[in-house]
């Protein structure tokens, strides 16, 4: 006979069965838990032990026990719910990296300090990318009520017949042993399949994780099948992952997204990396995996390993202790913008942000090499939270033989426009009701220029809906400068009295430009004799290249992988910038860059060059030029790839929907 008892923490029994033991060795029972609390995320409590004996005669002859808790997680209408409420997901991406260790055995305290760090800036869960680690996680994961994500160990595999068994076998034993944890509430077969993995092969191995873990989020294949070329999706829930520049994030989601499929939620399994680089300069004395001999052997692990002689080549004399400073600040402006466009979308659902922690060959994690948070909590919390505050621009479109998308600048306005400002509560939880909106626009002084006050705010939970429409009229400088502004804003529920939401954002006004100051020989778009004369002669001229050009420029990512530098030059003082390159750029990041070794070879040893502004990889740890002015002769030419009319992804494509990029132009045209 089997009695199957149901403790509670403290001990006591909460529910109890019987079951005869059958001539299989098999028993079948009934447990009644309605007695049971739900289990819940943050406080993680309440767990229960579940105690199997069996008994023969009376005699207890063996015993068995597991924690477990009691939690549903479902879809519903294309909403992600726990314990029927709303649910957004908001991940780390572990990949298990750690340098004392191979084995990802993590102890109680390093993971109760991982997990605070995590919970800090907004994180409710951990992706266990294509690893899994001992039991300890998973314990300290139900005490604390952090939700995880398990990703089962297959990327981009070669599928033999004896892959299929082997994979099986060591599915069922990976199910068997963690089934029981209600901390795994999202589950991957794989990662970024291709078609190697049929549908066939999946089907089997997903009847296997549904069968051990049926109260869970099921995905086949994270990543996407169809992005990959692999079989079509057999998930709970939509996942992408979009490792992309922000001007091309929304043209992503749009060119994925069809109205037809069905309803599910969106959870981006892993996306939205910023490299920030590594302070060479607190590696003191240097890792292991710096100076040991190792099989790793791709081109970024090895510039990493070369980092003393390309920081020297750079002239990077620092360790790069400033760089990484200016790319921390840059990475958490990228994140905040592409996590707010997510959350226009959805309210449930969630993401990963890749990633956890910086590896040997990537630095994109949000703890460093010592496990110290790289990035401010409050900050984050504003755009990384269950319930977000974000912004969007109107819609308008333009007549060019037929109707085409106007595009806007998300953040950027001309001086004296009247500004429209879509505000949106992106609400991951319980509906808000009788709640008060309030909102400013401040100067770079902090005075304010305009506020608002709005009652009775309301939001369903797990929706994303248009709270406020803010009209107002952009302010403008006497000195012909961009003027920097400040826009807050915050849902206070009056009925209970608690914080709903508050976010910030930084707005442009830049002053008009003529239309017909982009006309005439100032400006050319390719780099020839005609205009080297010109220049050599005593002329000034822009040359603006709108297509890469072999001879000197790269093809480069603007913001992945890169950290903008802004060197001392009077341009910048017309100009205001924060030190790192933000959102206010959206509408003249490019593709391509120029290599300055390159051109001076062109242009030959009369030319002098002075950096306007530049482009340091985080990876390979070279330079590269966006805007660059060489002395020529008795003339100036300054050389940029930067967009100033925009038109790649979601960047406005004329001149006049694009403030900034226009007066750039102008001015280094002007002066």
């Amino acid at each position: 006979e089997v009695a199957i008892e149901l403790l509670d923490a403290a001990g006591q029994l909460v529910a109890r069965a019987r079951a005869l033991v059958a001539g299989d060795q098999s028993f079948a029972a009934h447990l009644e838990t309605g007695g049971a609390t739900p289990w819940e995320p943050v406080t993680g409590a309440p767990l229960y032990t579940l105690r199997i004996s069996l008994q023969t005669r009376g005699v207890e002859v063996a015993y068995a026990f597991r924690r477990i808790g009691f939690r549903d997680v479902a879809v519903v209408d294309g909403k992600t719910l726990l314990n029927a409420q709303p649910l957004h997901l908001r991940g780390a991406l572990d990949w298990g990296w750690d340098a004392a260790r191979i084995c990802p055995a993590p102890s109680r305290a390093e993971l109760l300090d991982s997990f605070a760090k995590a919970r800090a800036l907004g994180f409710n869960l951990i992706k266990l990318c294509l690893f899994v680690p001992d039991e300890t996680t998973f314990d300290v994961a139900d005490e604390t009520g952090m939700l995880l994500w398990l990703e089962l160990p297959m990327w981009q595999p070669r599928v033999t017949p004896e892959f299929r068994e082997l994979a099986l076998r060591e599915y069922r034993d990976i199910f068997q042993r963690l089934h029981h944890h209600p901390s795994v509430v999202v589950v991957s077969l794989g990662c970024e399949l291709n078609a190697e993995a049929d549908a066939g092969f999946l089907r089997e191995l997903g009847a296997l994780a549904r069968e051990y873990l049926p109260n869970a989020l099921h995905c086949d294949n994270s990543g996407s099948a169809e992005a990959y070329g692999g079989a079509a999706s057999l998930g709970d829930f939509y996942d992408y992952h979009f490792y992309t520049d922000p001007h091309f994030f929304q043209p992503l989601v749009q060119h994925f997204h069809r109205a037809y499929q069905p309803a599910r939620p969106w959870l981006y399994g892993e996306f939205c990396d910023a490299d920030t680089l590594r302070d060479f300069s607190r590696l003191d004395p240097e890792p292991w995996w710096l100076t040991q001999p190792t099989p790793l052997t791709r081109d970024d692990f090895l510039f990493m390993r070369d980092y003393k002689n390309r920081l020297g080549s750079a002239a990077i004399l620092d360790g790069a202790a400033s760089l990484a400073q200016t790319a921390r600040r840059q990475a958490t402006a990228v994140r905040k913008h592409i996590v707010e466009q997510v959350r226009l979308d959805s309210a449930t659902g969630g993401y990963v942000i890749t990633g956890w922690a910086d590896t040997p060959i990537t630095t994109s994690g949000v703890v460093d090499d010592e496990r110290e948070l790289k990035f401010s909590p409050d900050e984050w919390r504003q755009f990384n939270a269950a319930c977000v505050l974000t912004i969007d621009r109107e819609r308008r479109r333009r007549w060019v033989g037929g109707d085409r998308p106007a595009h806007k600048d998300p953040f950027t306005w001309w001086q004296g426009e009247n500004a429209e400002i879509h505000l949106i509560l992106s609400n991951g939880q319980g509906g808000v009701e009788h709640a008060r909106l309030r909102w400013r626009l401040t100067g770079g002084d902090g005075k304010e220029i305009v506020s608002g006050i709005k009652e009775e705010v309301a939001a369903p939970g797990g929706e994303s809906n248009e709270i406020a429409v803010l009209h107002f009229k952009m302010p403008g400088l006497p000195d012909q400068r961009p003027l920097e502004l400040t826009l807050s804003a915050e849902v206070v529920s009056a009925s209970r009295d608690y914080f709903v939401a508050s976010n910030s954002w930084k707005l442009w006004a830049v002053p008009r430009v003529p239309p017909l100051a982009f006309e005439g020989e100032k400006v050319r778009a390719e780099l020839g004799d005609d205009l080297l004369r010109r220049v050599k002669q005593g002329e000034r001229a822009v040359l603006w290249l709108r297509q890469p050009d072999s001879r000197f420029t790269r093809n480069v990512p603007f913001w992945r992988e890169a950290i903008h530098a802004f060197e001392p030059h009077p341009f910048w003082e017309r100009l205001p910038h924060p030190g790192y390159a933000d959102m206010r750029f959206f509408s003249v990041a490019t593709d391509f860059a120029i290599d300055k070794e390159m051109l001076a070879g062109l242009l030959g040893p009369e030319a002098r060059f002075a950096p306007v502004w530049r482009r340091f990889d985080a990876r390979q740890m070279t330079w590269a030029e966006y805007l660059v002015e060489a002395v020529y002769g008795s003339g100036r030419l300054f050389i940029s790839t930067l967009r100033f009319e925009g038109g790649l992804g979601a960047q406005p494509a004329t001149f006049d929907t694009n403030p900034l990029g226009s007066w750039m132009l102008a001015n280094l045209m002007g002066g």
